[in-house]
């Protein structure tokens, strides 16, 4: 849901095998889409996150739904997505959800700096899409907006990502504090 390119579609099938379908605002060119069916992307269905029943179209019953790095991006009741997201699993289905947290080291450099942790372009000018975060969720936040649509965590991980491509010495010695038992 929300999966841009389809890119970690592909990487789970090539991994996991089974078949997956691609859910996303814009929909892909016909290179494109034909790229994703030689990789295994079985359909492709446009979606609208921000708009009422905003998975219409979408069956029901999936085993496993992917909402990765997309809920920081949306001026949504998060409460209506996740009632949405639970009517499409199959029973014992799983939500699979990451999405970065306020206290992520580049927040608090920022509030150490006076800066503002939110991102230039969170609110959208003459109707445009919404770009940057818009609202970052605590982990103890989120379990409990997914508790009350029926959700329950199966398992947490809160992993410090390197800032960049190639980061520096001393990026990668922080990030491995950060995601030390310690921290």
């Amino acid at each position: 849901l929300g999966a841009g390119v389809g890119s970690l579609d592909i990487v789970l099938r090539a991994e996991l095998g089974g078949t997956y379908d691609l859910a996303e605002f814009l929909p892909p060119s016909p290179l494109h889409r034909a790229a994703l069916a030689a990789r295994g992307v079985r359909e492709h269905y446009p979606i609208d996150l921000t708009r009422d029943e905003p998975l219409r179209g979408l069956p029901a019953e999936y085993d496993l739904l992917l909402f990765v790095e997309v809920l920081e991006h949306l001026l949504v009741n998060p409460l209506l997505l996740f009632r949405e997201f639970w009517a499409h699993l199959k029973p014992g289905g799983l939500l699979f959800i990451t999405t970065p947290n306020q206290a992520r080291l580049r927040n608090r450099i920022r509030l150490l700096l006076g800066r503002s942790i939110k991102e230039i372009g969170r609110y959208p000018l003459e109707r445009g899409q919404t770009f940057g975060h818009v609202i970052e969720y605590g982990r103890r936040e989120l379990d409990e907006l997914l508790a009350v649509e029926g959700f329950f965590p199966v398992s947490h991980r809160i992993v410090q990502q390197n800032p960049s491509a190639a980061p520096s010495r001393a990026q990668r010695v922080g990030v491995r504090l950060l995601n030390s038992r310690l921290a």
